[in-house]
């Protein structure tokens, strides 16, 4: 599985961007366990920058979305589907912890 780069490229070069912030541990867990759409509606995409406001209700902008939960576990977090490019990358959040703030390509 590619590591979305088709999304995340560079407008600079033909490198992925991801390549600037992920890790190897992160790339890692985004090529085994990441999807790159929604497994149900949403209007979030994969590459849309967001504000996730965390379980203090503090704001964070600039996030950028890297994928999906592949299957939601309807008995963990059924809610809570999306990955960040953060600090807990692998811990998904809910679409509506997020704010829109630009959506790639637009």
């Amino acid at each position: 599985m590619k590591v979305h780069s088709e999304v995340l490229m560079s407008n600079k070069t033909s490198a992925p961007a991801t390549e600037s912030f992920m890790s190897a541990e992160m790339r890692q867990f985004v090529e085994k366990n990441v999807a790159n759409v929604a497994p149900i509606q949403c209007e979030f995409r994969l590459g849309d920058t967001v504000t996730v406001t965390n379980g203090y209700g503090v704001e964070i902008p600039g996030k950028k979305i890297i994928g999906f939960v592949q299957k939601i576990d309807p008995e963990f977090r059924p809610e809570s589907f999306i990955f960040l490019d953060w600090d807990c990358y692998w811990y998904s959040v809910a679409p509506d912890k997020l704010k829109l703030e630009s959506r790639q390509g637009s």
